[in-house]
């Protein structure tokens, strides 16, 4: 699958480009044209070098990891909710691919929603 994702890497310029509409997991012609007007190249560095780690106060946060169920990036991120499932994060599923936030908007906010409600809360 990685392979697959990828195979139109410009090493030379350190970005790929930008996968197709239907990898994302968008159908509908409208909001395709009007996503691909606004893609632009990916950074390879964000897939080569881990996130920072914080200090202690990150010990305190409360993780969760939102998993979209539809479309062909499910197989690669279903390995990272399994891992985030197995540290003991809130795993959401959202049947969409993954520009979830375009093509499930309402129901993404719902998760987000009730995620900071809960934290201030806390």
């Amino acid at each position: 699958m990685r392979r697959e994702i990828f195979s139109d890497i410009a090493a030379d310029r350190g970005v790929r480009q930008p996968p197709s509409l239907a990898f994302l997991g968008v159908s509908d012609p409208e909001l395709g044209d009007w996503l691909t007007a606004r893609m632009t190249p990916h950074p390879l560095a964000t897939y080569n070098y881990p996130a920072p780690v914080g200090g202690a106060e990150i010990v305190s946060l409360r993780y969760s990891y939102i998993h979209c169920t539809a479309g062909p990036t499910t197989p690669l991120f279903a390995t990272f909710a399994n891992k985030a499932k197995a540290m003991g994060w809130e795993v959401y599923e959202l049947a969409a691919g993954h520009v979830v936030m375009l093509t499930l908007l309402r129901e993404l906010a719902m998760i987000l929603i009730n995620l900071a409600v809960h934290d201030t809360q806390a």
